[in-house]
């Protein structure tokens, strides 16, 4: 998978996933769509191409009517992840990249909903499948707070969208001596 490029580029940070007892890594030969959920119950959409990624959020922002100059869609393809609603893409980009995330700006937008993410997932697999990168694979970093509810809720969602394989991104529980 991906990696961030600083703390600020997750949404769940890697100290809020899930712990695991176990430790499995497998290089991925194929591209994923990563969701994150916080304890909030806040979404965000990320693929670990990021021209997938950009393509995927330009067309659902296109399907939604908004349009994005040159200069948003050179910063679009900059941003590690999407969680925002699309409507909010062209006054976010137009940020200074050092307080596109700060919450005062935040609350001035709305956040990615469910039906944006389904849309952000579909186009993303569509590029994928069309292109020579092959088959998406999802990955869900939840953070460890989050509602049982909510993280069902999300499940039920990803399932929605036909054959999936979802891998759980956790960190490594500490062992005790």
């Amino acid at each position: 998978m991906g990696h961030f490029h600083n703390p600020t580029d997750e949404v769940v940070a890697s100290e809020h996933l899930p712990s695991s007892s176990t430790w499995h890594c497998k290089l991925a030969d194929y591209h994923q769509v990563v969701i994150s959920l916080t304890a909030k119950n806040q979404l965000a959409f990320s693929v670990t191409s990021p021209a997938i990624q950009t393509a995927a959020i330009k067309a659902v922002a296109l399907q939604h009517h908004v349009s994005l100059t040159s200069t948003q869609l050179v910063e679009l393809a900059k941003i590690p992840l999407l969680r925002i609603n699309v409507e909010s893409l062209p006054y976010y980009l137009q940020q200074p990249v050092s307080r596109r995330n700060s919450p005062s700006q935040l609350n001035k937008m709305s956040l990615l909903d469910e039906k944006e993410l389904v849309e952000c997932i579909g186009k993303a697999r569509e590029f994928a499948n069309t292109s020579t990168h092959g088959p998406m694979r999802i990955a869900v970093r939840i953070d460890s707070e989050a509602k049982m509810s909510a993280v069902n809720h999300l499940t039920a969602l990803l399932e929605g969208q036909g054959p999936n394989r979802v891998d759980l991104v956790t960190q490594l529980a500490q062992m005790q001596r």
